[in-house]
């Protein structure tokens, strides 16, 4: 139970919460007979099994499924349920459920994800006739699972595993929890190395907020206010704890629903399950879980895990992973406050907690997650130094050495809670670790809230109006109430601001009401009186569980100015992590925008002049603007591209600032800037024996021989690190069989390399003209994370008759010398595309009279445009010879006279 600092931001998502079904009716579910759902049972009970120190108030019970599917309603009682020997209760029930519409629910298997089906009803209740009661119970084929929390006791009932079944009836135990042992449970943080799982620092509590926090009027509004969707997944060893998959699946849905049940109650927040994701094989592609001896370890794979790009995408705000690896000290590690970690970025982001899973000991299992989760929210351990307590910070309780400071000595037990060491735990948090989760909760940007007013946008421009023409605007939907379950009063609205006179609300001013997803207009007015810049701010007072909203409306009449937009939602650009000496391009699509419009009549804009860019910084270096450089002229609304380069050549973090000078606002001069950001690590480089990426087989006749072509040390690996590469041959021109390559991949340690080799097979039924193939080499690092290096080589030959004397050497428009014959000392030749040639590779050479080739250029059509090619013929003696142009299935030849 361990915890680590987060040190970056946090995403924005928006998840639903999952309401009680409330149903008018109410079924009856404990009738007399063997229709009864629980009875008690003559099985012994397994104090080995559950890990009880006594079974003095423990009983079997025999749990009719059938009879609970026959009585199961949204809204039922189940009556006379015994809990010990000599106590039976009532329980009056309403269903809950914790699975988000839509969720990712799958096993991992050797074959691919297989999707789960979840068989469990949950139920969340009190005990009739006991208002301070709480329980839980879960429902399932093959298992149940829950708890009932009766006047100052609680009990625990869990799935007898070991007992045979008897047909419908279902083997369980009903236990006191302080029947468990009395043994402390240590987490994976000690002093010696809680700074650094900390990232260097202490939690800094504000002693004065949090009891100002402890002071205030209790919230008295019934049910849950916010909802924490979780990634929830199990490692192979958790299912080999189940006789069956199903079983595994319904027990990890039971066990969150319990989790789910003690923060509800206690922080008025559910837990939900948007994926869910149980691994039944660690052979199974991406099985992310290989670590079984260091937790911590075996935490930042759970980090590195979610990290991965496909798996960002997937919304969640704590991700969590149960494990039935034979952990034993600790039994539980997490990151201390990542909730809602940031999705949206290339950072790895801390998240994630791990928890040791024994399916016998539910009461056990319940208690890690709990604490855990707890972790991820934002909770320390009881024992740690800065808790608020009356007197100064110090520890709640002193179960355990001190964290966090030397604010003690000895240890002392007592009766603990959730996030505590002690020997003996209730199953609740602390009052003061209920503050500070609320304040995290509260705060936490991507939670859905019972009720929580929204006020969208935050900035609303009024730009570039003609000055004395009033301009109205109504923004629809401007208010919502994004909560689930109560209705907000929007009570008071403060405004402040510059000239914020030039400003008059015409609809949506407070009080209102809006129910829950109720949207509610506003129409402002902005006069348009002055040319300075007008601003009002809005802070609009609510009764709902978020802070009071603000929002700004800015106003400016001109003459109509050029504005430039930056159009980058981050405000930099940011290429992650890359390796050295590695080029990596970005396209930004629309960055420069001139806004400079006039509201009133589109046709009359002002002319935005980009004059300069340029970039610098500490790592200037690094950074290259490859499209998008100044000078830029934009009318109004029209936009055009930039394009980046990051190419690093040490390893380290790296920075620059990317600056650009313009009109904007009417101002020559006004500078504008993005950041550029990147990380460079030292890496693998792969390095080719052919840097021109050509190989060309030359000229080879119907029938000769195959020309095999062998390269030692083809592929290089010059880099610092492994590197894995693969390759493929395409036939781009001609026929398919004239080439061949050893096609292979392998892996490259730093300063390996691999040999390659290639044939060129001329058939007597081949045509003639150019042949041409790629050969694609890709090479990543060894954990396939980057790539880094992606080649194409050009394969090309000829294909010539056995005669030394080239045919089809009448010229034309597409092909002929320039100057024949020639005198001077160069020979040229215009040379172009025929119809749907450009972009088709060629060969020109120039051959003698006995076809000796003395001079050969390999070259690409690139418009439609032609091109004079040159030769350099000054040693040449006297006399006929021959360019030709070889292209696809077909050779062309042109006689010149060079003559001296």
């Amino acid at each position: 139970m361990a915890q680590h600092q987060p040190t970056t931001g946090r995403a924005h998502w928006s998840f639903a919460l999952l309401a009680l079904l409330f149903l008018s009716s109410t079924a009856w579910g404990q009738t007399s007979g063997s229709q009864r759902i629980f009875s008690p049972s003559q099985r012994a009970v397994n104090k080995g099994a559950f890990q009880l120190a006594s079974i003095n108030r423990a009983m079997s019970l025999d749990v009719n499924i059938a009879a609970f599917k026959g009585a199961a309603a949204p809204e039922m009682t189940i009556t006379s349920v015994p809990l010990a020997p000599g106590l039976t209760v009532d329980l009056e029930l309403k269903e809950w459920k914790i699975i988000e519409p839509g969720a990712h629910l799958v096993f991992g298997t050797e074959n691919g994800e297989r999707p789960i089906t979840v068989g469990t009803r949950m139920y969340r209740g009190k005990v009739k006739g006991e208002r301070e009661s709480d329980v839980f119970l879960s429902f399932a084929d093959g298992s149940i699972l829950g708890h009932v929390r009766t006047y100052d006791k609680s009990y625990e009932i869990s799935t007898d595993f070991d007992a045979k079944r008897d047909n419908d009836l279902l083997p369980a135990v009903s236990y006191p929890t302080d029947a468990l042992p009395n043994a402390m449970v240590n987490c994976g943080v000690t002093e010696e190395n809680l700074r650094d799982l900390l990232g260097g620092n202490w939690v800094d509590y504000d002693y004065e907020k949090y009891s100002a926090l402890r002071q205030s009027e209790v919230r008295t509004a019934a049910g849950v206010e916010y909802a924490i969707p979780g990634a929830w997944e199990g490692d192979a060893e958790y299912r080999q704890l189940f006789s069956s998959d199903q079983e595994a699946a319904d027990y990890m849905v039971q066990l969150i629903g319990e989790v789910s049940a003690i923060y509800e109650r206690d922080l008025q927040t559910q837990l939900t399950i948007s994926h869910m994701k149980i691994w039944t094989s660690s052979s199974a592609a991406g099985y992310p879980y290989t670590e079984a001896s260091v937790m911590s370890v075996a935490l930042r794979q759970v980090r590195d895990y979610w990290n991965l790009p496909d798996n960002k995408k997937i919304p969640h705000a704590i991700s969590h992973t149960m494990s039935g690896k034979a952990w034993t000290n600790p039994i539980g590690i997490a990151f201390l406050d990542v909730l809602c970690p940031e999705l949206l970025n290339n950072r790895t982001e801390p998240q994630g907690s791990y928890s040791a899973i024994t399916r016998t000991n539910s009461a056990r299992d319940r208690r890690v997650v709990a604490h855990e989760v707890g972790h991820n929210v934002g909770a320390n351990h009881t024992h740690h130094c800065g808790w608020p307590i009356p007197g100064g910070p110090g520890p709640i309780d002193k179960c355990a050495p001190a964290e966090g400071g030397s604010c003690f000595s000895a240890t002392e037990q007592q009766v603990g809670t959730i996030m505590s060491y002690c020997s003996q735990t209730e199953l609740k948090f602390h009052p003061l670790v209920i503050d500070k989760l609320k304040t995290q909760i509260v705060n936490a940007p991507c939670l859905i809230a019972a009720k929580k007013l929204l006020v969208e946008p935050a900035l609303v421009i009024f730009a570039n109006e003609v000055q004395g023409v009033p301009r109205d605007s109504v923004l629809e939907a401007f208010f919502t109430n994004t909560g689930q379950f109560e209705a907000i009063e929007v009570t008071d609205v403060a405004r402040s601001g510059e000239n914020n006179d030039q400003f008059e609300i015409l609809e949506g001013m407070p009080p209102f009401t809006l129910q829950p997803n109720e949207t509610k207009t506003i129409k402002v007015r902005f006069k348009a009186g002055i040319t300075e810049g007008a601003e009002m701010h809005l802070l609009y007072s609510h009764n709902g569980l978020n802070p009071p909203v603000d929002v700004v409306f800015e106003g400016y009449a001109s003459d109509i100015r050029p504005i430039l937009a930056l159009q980058n939602d981050f405000e930099h650009i940011d290429w992650g992590v890359r390796f050295s000496g590695s080029v990596n391009d970005t396209l930004q699509d629309g960055l420069y925008l001139n806004l400079g419009v006039d509201g009133i009549n589109p046709n009359q804009t002002a002319t935005l002049y980009i004059t300069e860019t340029w970039i610098d910084g500490p790592d200037k270096l690094d950074f290259q603007l490859l499209e998008g450089s100044a000078p830029i002229q934009l009318k109004g609304l029209e936009k055009t591209t930039a394009a980046f380069r990051f190419a690093p050549k040490t390893p380290g973090e790296k920075e620059a600032t990317f600056y650009v000078k313009s009109n904007s606002n009417g101002v020559p001069g006004t500078i504008d800037s993005l950041l550029l950001t990147g990380e460079s690590k030292e890496g693998p480089i792969m390095q080719l024996a052919v840097p021109d990426l050509i190989i060309d087989f030359g000229d080879v006749q119907k029938g000769s021989p195959r020309i095999d072509t062998l390269f030692q040390s083809f592929f290089r690996n010059a880099g610092q690190a492994a590197l894995v590469y693969v390759t493929g041959l395409k036939v781009i021109e001609g026929e398919g069989d004239v080439f061949t390559a050893s096609t292979i991949s392998n892996e490259l340690e730093p300063g390996q390399s691999d040999p390659l080799d290639f044939s060129f097979f001329v058939k007597p039924e081949h045509t003639l003209g150019l042949k041409r193939a790629n050969f694609i080499v890709i090479s990543d690092d060894s954990d396939g994370t980057f790539e880094v290096s992606n080649d194409t080589i050009y394969l090309v030959g000829n294909v010539v008759a056995q005669s030394s004397v080239p045919d089809n050497i009448e010229p034309d428009d597409y092909f002929y010398v320039t100057q024949n014959p020639t005198t001077g000392s160069d020979v040229s030749f215009y040379l172009a595309p025929r119809a749907g040639e450009v972009g088709d590779i060629f060969i020109a050479s120039l051959l003698d009279l006995n076809g000796r080739e003395v001079w050969r250029q390999v070259g690409q059509f690139r418009t439609d445009a032609g091109d004079v090619w040159h030769v350099d013929t000054k040693d040449w003696p006297s006399g006929v010879y021959y360019v030709r142009v070889s292209t696809v299935g077909e050779l062309r030849a042109r006689k010149v006279s060079v003559a001296r």
